[in-house]
C-alpha cells in the first residue's frame, strides 16, 4: 500500500522519497531509501521528515523487537539452546514521535491502521489511533479479509480526519485506493509549492 501511495503521489507531481522495507515493489519515485529494521526507519524519518510537507506512514512496524539481538544464528547445540528465553523491548511509536516533534502544521501526517476488525469497530479503533498518535489523517483497513490488505492486490479502507470527517473507500486495487486517498487529502493539505512527500 505504501508503494501505491508513493506512485499515486508521484503521478500527481509530488517529489516523493519512498522509505521502503523488505519486499516493497519498485515504483518510479524521486528517491528510494531501503531499510531493514524499525531502527533504520527511525533514522531515515529523523533525516527526512523535517524537510517534508507530507509524511505517509503505511509501514506495519512490529510493536516489539529483541532487546539484545544476537550477531549470529542461535543453535540448539549452543549451551542453553534447548531452553531459550527471549527478552523483548517496545519499538518506539514513530508516527507519534513525528507528531510530537513537528513545528506547526508541517509535516502533514497520514498514518495507516492495519486492523483485524471491520465496520464500526474498525472506525472506532482507527479514531482512537488518530487521537493517540496526533496525526492529521489515518487510513484504516481490515487486513483479515480474504484477498485484501497484506500480500494482496486489493484493499478497502476508511479514511478518517482529525476534524471528524470520514470516508469509506470500497474494495478496489491498491493504486485506485491510493488515488482516492490522495484526492480526499488534496482538499485538506496546506498549500505548498512543489510538495515533498
Amino acid at each position: 500500500m505504501g508503494a501505491a501511495m508513493a506512485a499515486a503521489a508521484t503521478a500527481r507531481g509530488a517529489e516523493v522519497t519512498l522509505v521502503a522495507g523488505p519486499g516493497t515493489p519498485d515504483v518510479a519515485v524521486a528517491r528510494r531509501i531501503d531499510v531493514e529494521s524499525a531502527a533504520d526507519l527511525e533514522r531515515a524519518l529523523a533525516q527526512l521528515a523535517p524537510a517534508s510537507d507530507i509524511v505517509v506512514m503505511a509501514a506495519a512496524v512490529a510493536d516489539f523487537r529483541p532487546h539484545a539481538p544476537l550477531p549470529g544464528k542461535m543453535s540448539r547445540r549452543d549451551p542453553g539452546g534447548a531452553a531459550v528465553s527471549l527478552a523483548l523491548e517496545p519499538v518506539p511509536d514513530l508516527l507519534a514521535g513525528l507528531a510530537r516533534g513537528r513545528r506547526g502544521a508541517r509535516p502533514y501526517l497520514v498514518g495507516f491502521a492495519a486492523e483485524t476488525v471491520a465496520g464500526d469497530a474498525l472506525a472506532a479503533r482507527a479514531g482512537a489511533k488518530l487521537r493517540e498518535k496526533g496525526c492529521d489523517a489515518i487510513v484504516a483497513n481490515d487486513v483479515s479479509g480474504q484477498g485484501i490488505g497484506f500480500g494482496a492486490d486489493d484493499n478497502e479502507a476508511t479514511l478518517l480526519f482529525a476534524d471528524g470527517a470520514s470516508f469509506v473507500l470500497p474494495r478496489a486495487g491498491k493504486r485506485r485506493i491510493a488515488d482516492q486517498v490522495w484526492s480526499l487529502l488534496a482538499a485538506r493539505l496546506p498549500a505548498t509549492e512543489g510538495s515533498r512527500a
